[in-house]
Order: structure tokens, then sequence, then C-alpha cells
């Protein structure tokens, strides 16, 4: 394919394709948050403590590492077959739930850490890969338009099951009849987290339905290399990009900034609810859904300005005073007190925090060619999940060892790293 013709096929549907991944991204982060937002009622309704979440949390990263790191060899490998491989994320989601509804014991919570991972790290790397080819100019806006559908999912994800709840108890008070009544009562005789799993099982196959026929066509446009011998090839890719020194630091840089941004999310819910005298605020359920849901997704309509100037003026002049503003935001939770002035914070910290992850996954593409993308994001996305792993458990060190509020002093440096690091790595610019 001669240089002509790949623009033309890279400009061709880039419009639809970037709306129907972000869609498709919506649709996969509303359907985790809301399995990650039932996760702690369900470990609660079977008598299992704060250890036994952070161990679960734990085997979501070492499996979400592993399978992502695999992930991006098949990606660049089969590039005609992206649209089906996203289709089989939102498939893994449905097969989530029914898990999830039938799980008996606190050993089927265990499979259920092992897949939640895969449908949402699976997806990013193909989507993040066609956005990358598509977009290569613009390629930070790209990707923080991407980025808004995560935002939004993951902030309606929570608070919509928690509707779904409330709106299920609703119904059985006004005792509808025939076979409404019938499938109320089925889902009221079940735990509340069984009966909203149940709920989202057809819905979940339907966004399947939706997304193969928005994306069945979805492919790279990068010409396969005649001289690829297979999985020696992307053997050597791999050798080659983890024998950069800037990819290192780089895959250094994001493993501390998700495990950064991942403990606020694990850990906010925690600190707001947990009694005053347990070393928590005690907030009410509406304050932790609040906090969580600010502090993750708020920033949805800022995704597009800051990718837009990470595209301008270098992704460098974003990253780094953004990473320091949070870790001194994350740093004044711990002399805070007052639940009004914490949430606060945790929206201002809500303005950056996510759209971040996508400015550095675009600033990771600038270093290399765009035919190796999915190898390169599998490496740099797998590597930093499964290193990510032991960071719950050392929050939970952490907690009980200083305190529960000592976690945003660790939080706090996990996010002034990644911001010294960046400043002495000499990063190619943007285009």
């Amino acid at each position: 394919m001669n240089n002509n013709d790949q623009k033309i096929q890279t400009q061709s549907g880039a419009g639809f394709t970037l709306a129907s991944l972000t869609i498709g991204h919506f649709l996969q982060h509303y359907l985790v948050t809301a399995i990650l937002g039932l996760l702690p009622t369900v470990v609660a309704s079977m008598g299992l403590g704060v250890a036994y979440f952070s161990l679960l949390h734990t085997i979501r990263y070492l499996s979400g590492g592993l399978v992502t790191c695999l992930t991006g060899f098949i990606v660049d490998k089969s590039g005609n077959q992206w649209g089906l491989i996203l289709t089989g994320c939102m498939i893994l989601g449905a097969i989530l739930f029914a898990v999830l509804a039938i799980t008996p014991s606190a050993g089927f919570l265990i499979i259920i850490a092992i897949l939640v991972s895969i449908p949402g790290q699976v997806w990013h790397i193909p989507a993040i890969a066609a956005i990358s080819q598509r977009f290569e100019k613009n390629r930070g806006f790209g990707l923080s338009i991407h980025g808004v559908g995560a935002q939004v999912g993951a902030l309606t994800g929570p608070i919509a099951t928690g509707g779904i709840i409330l709106g299920v108890s609703l119904w059985a008070s006004i005792g509808p009849s025939g076979i409404v009544g019938k499938i109320i009562d089925f889902l009221i005789s079940m735990e509340p987290w069984r009966s909203v799993s149940v709920i989202y099982i057809i819905p979940t196959l339907l966004t399947a339905v939706l997304v193969w026929w928005s994306l069945k066509n979805l492919k790279s446009v990068i010409a396969n290399d005649p001289n690829d011998e297979g999985i020696k090839s992307h053997l050597n890719n791999a050798k080659s990009l983890l024998s950069n020194p800037v990819i290192l630091s780089l895959v250094i840089i994001v493993f501390l900034r998700n495990t950064a941004f991942n403990s606020l999310t694990e850990w906010v819910p925690f600190y707001l609810t947990t009694p005053s005298s347990e070393g928590g605020l005690g907030a009410t359920v509406m304050a932790q859904g609040i906090g969580l849901g600010i502090v993750t997704s708020l920033g949805f309509f800022m995704a597009p300005v800051l990718g837009v100037l990470s595209d301008k003026f270098g992704r460098k002049a974003i990253l780094v005073p953004s990473m320091a503003l949070i870790a001194v935001l994350t740093l004044a939770i711990v002399f805070v007190g007052e639940i009004f002035v914490i949430l606060t914070i945790l929206g201002i910290i809500g303005l950056f925090s996510y759209t971040l992850g996508q400015i550095l996954q675009a600033l990771v593409l600038d270093q290399v060619d765009s035919g190796i993308a999915g190898t390169t994001l599998g490496l740099v996305l797998g590597i930093n999940q499964l290193l990510g792993s032991v960071s719950p458990l050392i929050a939970l060190w952490v907690s009980q060892t200083w305190g529960l509020v000592a976690v945003f002093s660790y939080t706090s440096i996990l996010w002034a790293l990644p911001c010294l690091i960046l400043i002495v790595t000499p990063v190619k610019k943007a285009n």
C-alpha cells in the first residue's frame, strides 16, 4: 500500500470509527464499573473483609496484565479481525454477569476477579491502535475523545446500577400482576446484587450486537509486513521496545500513574464511608457515590481540551503540571476532615486524573511506528498491570500500619514520582 492509498484509507470513515469506538468504550466501562461497584457489597454479604477485597484486586491486576501483554501481539497479527475482538469483549461481559449472578461462595469471586479486567483491557488495544492510525496528526485529541466514553461510563455505571436496585424494590411495592409480577417476584427473591446481575445479562448481549454492527469491519490501515515471521517478529519487536530506555521510562511512568489513579478509585469509597472510630469520615453512601464519581469522571468535558492542548504544545506541557497538582491535592486530603472540602478536592483531581491516561497513551505511541502499536500498548499496559498487582496489598499495609487516611500520602507519592521521571525523559514530540 502506497502512502496516498494509506492516507485515503485512514481518513475514510475516521469520524464514524471514533464515534463508534467511543460509544463502545462507554458501554465497556459502564458494565465493568457496574460489576466493580457491586463487588464491595458482594464481599460484605459473604462476611469477607477488606483484606479479601484487596486480594481480589491483586488477582484482577495480575490477570489483566497477562492478558494485555498477549493481546498486543494478537492485535498486530490479526489486523483484519479487530471488530470481532471488540465484539468478544462485550460477550465476555455478559458471561461475567451470569457468573456473578450464580456465585455460590467466596471462592467463586476469584473467577470474577480473574475475568473482570479482561473485557476492558482487551478492548483498549485494538481501539487505541485504530484511533492512533487514523488520527496521527491529532492523536491526543482522538484518544481523549475515546476516553470521554470511559469517563461517562464509569460515572453512570455505579449510579444506574444503584437506581436499578431501588427501582426493582419500588416496583415490587406496587405489586404488578401477570408476567411482569412474576419477573419482579423472581428478582426480589434474590440478593440485590444477584438480581442486578441477572438484569444486565440481556442488555449486555444486545450491546455486543451493536458493537458488531458498527465495528465488524474495523481493521488496521497499515499493510502487513511481508517480512513478518509471526511470533518471532513480535518477540523481536518486544525485545527492541524493552531495550529502548525511553520506552522503559514510559513503562514506569504509566505504571506509577495508573497505580495512583487506581489507588484513588479503590480507597476513596472506603475512606468516605468507614466510621470515624475506625479512621474514616463516616459519610453517607450518597457522599461515597459522589466522591467516587467525581474523582474518576468529572473531567469528561475537559478531555478534548487537554487532548488538543497536548497535540499543540506537547504531552509534557500538560502531563507534568497536572500530575504535580494532583500529587499536592491528594496529600491535602490527609490534613482535611470536612466532607465538603474533601469532595471539592476530589472534584478538582477528577478534572485531570482520567484524561492523563489517554495523553500518556498518545505519548507512548508518539515514540513508535504505527505498525507495532498493538505490541507496544500490550507491553506497556500489560507490564504496568502486573506491577500494579502489589499496590492494593501495599495500600492495605499502609492503612493498617498508619491509619486509613495514610493511604492518600502513599497515593500522593505515586503521583509525584512519574512527574519527576517525565521531566528528565527525552521523549519525541507529537507529530
